[in-house]
């Protein structure tokens, strides 16, 4: 390519890019990081909902029981 001054192989301008690639990485990373989080949070307040209707079932059950 050289030899045909064919200069197409030369990475004018693609060092930028990687550099932007990543610091783009880091701030996904970042992202991703702050969406597990939050979907932690979220998974733990489910679960804290699931236990208090299971709960909240039990002693309707246990309500109705008495009842018969």
């Amino acid at each position: 390519m050289l030899a045909k001054n064919d200069f197409g192989f030369f990475p004018v301008l693609k060092t930028s890019s990687i550099i932007v690639e990543d610091v783009s990485n880091e701030v996904l990373q970042e992202r991703l990081q702050a969406l597990h989080q939050q979907a932690e949070r979220h998974a733990e307040r489910i679960e804290a909902q699931l236990e208090a209707q299971r709960s909240e079932m039990l002693e309707l059950q246990r309500d109705s029981g008495e009842m018969l």
